[in-house]
């Protein structure tokens, strides 16, 4: 497995999800830093309170490296914008940066992700090439008190109503 480290062209727009996902580091939350079977999290529709910014912060997980790692799924040019506006976010909040290509592989991938648990990197963004395989892995990532984010790529299904085709409402 190659774990790879890009430069950044300064010339290329960062892209704004890739810049929340980095900041979710900042904010991740303050689980323990054991990697051991937790809670399933939050699995019922759940309304939260308006986002405070006048909260107290909250602190980053001990003992969790400061490097925002991807797990790409390949190399189309939509994966290729997400691993240069990573690298850019990255290298704008002062974090490492790390990707990992696992060209379709969903062993490689899972493999791959273990890795970045084993090295308490503490963001992993994920383009899985098979969700129900990586989920575990990604759950081990957050029980440590890693932030997760997931990248679902166009095409992607869109899911409407029965009774709406074409615009319109069928019934």
């Amino acid at each position: 497995m190659a774990l790879n480290t890009h430069p950044v062209d300064r010339r290329l727009a960062p892209l704004p999800v890739a810049a929340l996902m980095a900041i979710g580091l900042l904010g991740a939350s303050t689980v323990s830093s054991s990697a051991t079977d937790g809670s399933p999290g939050i699995t019922k529709p759940t309304v939260f309170a308006p986002f405070n910014p006048n909260a107290p912060a909250c602190s980053a997980p001990p003992g969790l490296a400061k490097v925002l790692a991807f797990a790409q799924d390949n190399e189309r040019e939509f994966m290729q914008g997400v691993d240069r506006g990573l690298a850019m976010a990255a290298k704008d909040r002062g974090l490492e940066y790390r990707r990992a290509l696992a060209n379709n592989d969903a062993a490689k991938m899972v493999e791959q992700v273990q890795l970045f648990l084993s090295s308490k990197v503490g963001a992993v963004a994920a383009a899985p090439v098979d969700p129900a395989s990586l989920s575990h892995s990604l759950q081990e990532i957050m029980w440590a008190g890693g932030f997760v984010s997931t990248i679902v790529p166009p095409p992607a299904t869109s899911l409407r109503p029965q009774g709406w085709a074409r615009g319109r409402c069928t019934e």
